[in-house]
């Protein structure tokens, strides 16, 4: 027999671990991405200001393009989405479990690439 506390309804999963644990694999992938580039650039004796110079930092036209495009979808881990093309996996997950499109639309937020 269910408890009164939770009317025998399903409990949802406790999303704060969720969220936390999903930021620490975001933030163990970055870690693991600047000592892979480190690494290379000693590698191969390459300096950051050699970098500079061949012009790895500089935003090209094609970069620009993608800078101010408008979020119309954003969850609550910061991925966004501009309607265009095909719905990302983050949103095409949450649909699939019975959550609505409508509950990630935004007004307004610029999408930020880099």
């Amino acid at each position: 027999m269910p408890s009164a506390k939770s009317n025998g309804a399903p409990q949802a999963p406790n999303n704060h671990l969720f969220i936390a644990s999903q930021e620490l694999l975001l933030q163990r992938a970055k870690t693991d991405a600047v000592l892979w580039i480190r690494t290379t650039m000693a590698r191969n004796g390459i300096t950051f200001t050699q970098l500079q110079t061949a012009g790895c930092f500089e935003t090209s036209p094609q970069v620009a393009r993608h800078v101010d495009l408008t979020a119309k979808y954003k969850d609550a881990l910061g991925h966004t989405w501009d309607g265009i093309g095909d719905m990302p996996e983050w949103l095409q997950r949450a649909t699939h479990a019975g959550q609505s499109v409508d509950h990630f639309k935004v007004d307004g937020t610029v999408v930020h690439s880099g």
